[in-house]
């Protein structure tokens, strides 16, 4: 019965050579791997982009439906306005700055205590802006109907955006108050 060899060490053909990657091989392998990944990087990054937005736009999506629930269940009226300190409504700047919500029983557009919930600043990357009445509040009524402080009625769109020529989201709030979720028709400027 032959010795039994050990289970690296060099074949008895050729005692020289050691079992293992040339380097060549080890360079075959790595231009591989860096192929691989330059094909997959991009797509990874674009996911993450529509992930950041789509994320965003649910974010504030689900604080505009907690304002008109809250403006029902409270029988007041309850508004939603972009804010930078969590304290007091923003004149400038979009919605990614934040926002608060609060009672609004006056129509002033100003709180007069601590707000009902805040929302947090948006990722660097992400900015929203709304049309028209929508760029700076959104106040629902006790009927859950969205409404200017003047009284009159109150929609638009609220456009959530990544980087340039990514795709975007809409909000689109009607004048009966339903709020919907779309694709961009147009890419993020």
């Amino acid at each position: 019965m032959p010795a039994a060899r050990p289970v690296f060490a060099p074949s008895p053909a050729n005692p020289r050579r050691s079992r293992g990657l040339t380097l060549v091989e080890l360079l075959v392998v790595l231009a591989l791997v860096a192929i691989l990944l330059g094909l997959g990087v991009p797509s990874f990054a674009r996911l993450l982009e529509r992930t950041r937005v789509s994320t965003a736009a649910q974010r504030l999506q689900s604080h505009l439906a907690l304002a008109r629930s809250e403006a029902v269940r409270r029988g007041l009226r309850v508004t939603l306005c972009k804010s930078a300190d969590g304290l007091v409504c923003a004149t400038t700047g979009g919605w990614e700055q934040g926002w608060i919500l609060f009672s609004d029983a006056q129509a002033t557009g100003r709180p007069a205590g601590p707000p009902l919930t805040r929302g947090q600043a948006l990722p660097p990357s992400v900015t929203v802006n709304g049309t028209g009445s929508l760029g700076s509040y959104v106040s629902y009524t006790e009927a859950g109907q969205p409404q200017l402080l003047s009284g009159g009625f109150q929609a638009g769109t609220l456009h959530v955006c990544g980087t340039p020529g990514s795709e975007g989201r809409d909000l689109v709030l009607s004048r009966a108050g339903r709020l919907r979720s779309d694709a961009s028709a147009n890419p993020c400027p």
